[in-house]
């Protein structure tokens, strides 16, 4: 099967119905797209979470993505931005219903900065 023939999920819908399980659904599927795609299973869905800068997370994140034959690279780098940001970040980003992965990053920047800031300005 030619891989030009397989397509990603639907885009996973973060405002209906329990979202834990309709991760669930679309990591699963996501996964069987990337087993028949011929992509290393764990490129994109390696369990990590964003505790070393952003910068250098997000690099690795595109790095990954790299390896994998997305149609819709930039929609599953945004998806794997927010499941892997911790709890505040990720209410951030749910927030905006037409999240693309440029405010994504934005979000994420300014979410760094202003923790980094934070604990700047408590350490006086």
């Amino acid at each position: 099967m030619a891989e030009a023939n397989f397509c990603l999920p639907n885009t996973l819908n973060l405002t209906e119905g329990n979202l834990s399980e309709q991760y669930k659904k679309w990591q699963q599927q996501v996964e069987i797209y990337m087993e028949a795609s011929g992509s290393n299973h764990t490129s994109l869905l390696w369990t990590a979470s964003i505790r070393e800068p952003f910068d250098t997370f997000l690099t690795e994140v595109r790095s990954r993505a790299d390896l994998c034959n997305f149609k819709e690279k930039e929609r599953m780098i945004r998806d794997k931005l927010v499941f892997t940001a911790n709890k505040p970040l990720q209410e951030k980003l749910l927030r905006d219903n037409e999240l693309t992965l440029e405010k994504a990053i934005s979000i994420c920047r300014a979410y760094e900065q202003t923790t980094n800031d934070m604990k700047e300005m408590n350490k006086s």
